[in-house]
């Protein structure tokens, strides 16, 4: 379905719905042999960031997909700025999800320590946003960025976007290393 759908703009969905759900549920029923509520709800979370990795991709490739009239979610939007807002939809959607659920009773409390990777989310945005207006502005890299070893190697001229892309995945990696803390903390301790 891939390569039908990601021709007509949906290919971060697919992906979303295959390294997210798919994958979690995959594996838990193969580990403990039924499916999870829990496990869904929290791919739903990653599916969500799995989702901002690409888009953000895109959105920083806006410019030379719509010359080849490429069709992506991003171009569906229809201008970068309302693109930069799906992103941030898409973001925020992350941890509503499992702020909801913690509201909800569904996850246990022990779930909120994903919220000490919103400066990384928060870092995202204002790199984002700034690109929107300025795509040649210079990135002033912080410790909230995370780690980004590629940057010492990479040319002077293609720091800048490199940050941007790591940072979104540096995003993704330290939310689901704290969910997976989380999960373990779950388990094992409460």
């Amino acid at each position: 379905l891939y390569p039908i759908l990601g021709s007509l703009g949906f290919g971060e969905i697919i992906i979303a719905i295959i390294f997210a759900p798919m994958i979690y549920q995959g594996t838990y029923f193969v580990m403990c042999g039924h499916f999870s509520l829990n496990i869904l709800i929290l791919s739903i979370s990653t599916g969500l960031l799995t989702v901002a990795v690409l888009h953000n991709h895109m959105l920083l490739d806006y410019k030379i997909d719509s010359e080849n009239k490429k069709i992506t979610l991003c171009r569906i939007c229809g201008s970068p700025i309302n693109a930069y807002y799906l992103l941030f939809a898409i973001v925020l959607g992350a941890y509503l999800n499992i702020l909801i659920c913690i509201l909800l009773k569904i996850l246990s409390p022990i779930y909120l320590i994903t919220l000490f990777s919103i400066p990384t989310a928060n870092m995202l945005l204002q790199v984002m946003k700034e690109h929107i207006t300025n795509p040649q502005s210079e990135v002033k890299r912080n410790i909230f960025m995370g780690f980004m070893p590629e940057l010492r190697t990479a040319q002077e001229k293609e720091k800048n976007f490199l940050t941007k892309f790591l940072l979104v995945r540096n995003l993704i990696f330290s939310f689901t290393l704290l969910l997976c803390i989380a999960i373990a903390v779950e388990k094992c301790i409460l």
